[in-house]
């Protein structure tokens, strides 16, 4: 996942450039997957205008067990937040377990 600044309509940009090309190149000759959804993940600041050229990249065996989307709040950036999300609730919902005993509690 990164701000690659990489153009090409696989996922979104309006727009190609060589950096895009050079990406999905190595996406399509590793097998690799691409999260995106064509969302916006950018906001340019000084015209209001939006991109999508930040990237999420994944092995194909990831791309069912997780969920992409772009949240909506810029929290005082220009790029939106990506929010990759397990899908199986198990995950999520399991208790915290501490080795306690193997803890150096005098160097700590």
């Amino acid at each position: 996942m990164g701000d690659l600044n990489a153009h090409n309509s696989l996922w979104g940009s309006k727009t190609h450039n060589d950096k895009g090309k050079f990406i999905e190149d190595f996406v399509s000759q590793e097998g690799l997957c691409i999260f995106n959804d064509g969302s916006n993940t950018y906001l340019h600041p000084g015209n209001g205008s939006y991109s999508s050229f930040d990237i999420t990249i994944c092995d194909p065996s990831l791309l069912l067990i997780y969920s992409w989307r772009v949240y909506d709040d810029l929290c005082g950036s220009d790029d939106f937040p990506k929010v990759l999300e397990h899908l199986f609730s198990s995950a999520r919902q399991r208790v915290p377990r501490w080795k306690l005993d193997k803890a150096d509690w005098s160097l700590f």
